[in-house]
């Protein structure tokens, strides 16, 4: 409930109390050894820096997320806390960086099979090329989102609108 009252005070831009929620959320979890809800809590605290536009914060609260995360297995929420963390470097001009976390990501759902990551990361992919100045590649990795996504759905709709012709860029061949 601590974290969800975080998650509602962040939609509100009330930041400073949504981090005081998700400080004790994550406390509360630690003293119930409940390291998939403080990785959880650290994830959310990285978000709420960004949003605040503190990314040194952000990716070291990420970073504490991404460990628990990858010790408990879970590759789901390594992708998506990868993808936070590419989308960070993407804001911080560090675009090598950002592609490095976001390829991370892609590998991570490789066994999970969630189309959304994949189209989530995908699209994070064709913001960072084209944020660098890449915008050939970028219409490729948009191309890519959009043959991934349910037909009308997010990113790749967005896609669909704007890319067009074939990719062949090497992420799209995951087999």
């Amino acid at each position: 409930i601590l974290g969800d009252l975080g998650n509602s005070h962040r939609r509100l831009g009330a930041h400073a109390r949504a981090l005081e929620f998700q400080r004790r959320a994550m406390t509360m979890r630690q003293s119930l050894g409940d390291r998939a809800g403080v990785a959880v809590a650290l994830g959310c605290m990285g978000s709420l820096y960004t949003d605040l536009g503190d990314y040194a914060k952000a990716l070291e609260f990420d970073a504490q997320a991404l460990r628990l995360h990858e010790d408990l297995g879970n590759q789901a929420e390594v992708a998506g806390v990868l993808q936070h963390m590419g989308g960070v470097y993407r804001r911080m001009g560090e675009y090598e960086k950002a592609l490095d976390c976001l390829a991370r990501a892609f590998n991570a759902t490789k066994d999970v099979g969630a189309i959304d990551l994949d189209v989530r990361g995908l699209w994070g992919v064709a913001q960072t090329l084209h944020a660098s100045g890449r915008s050939r590649c970028s219409a490729a990795g948009a191309a890519a989102s959009s043959r991934r996504a349910p037909p009308g759905t997010g990113p790749g709709a967005a896609a669909r609108r704007w890319a067009g012709g074939g990719c062949r860029w090497r992420w799209c061949r995951r087999s």
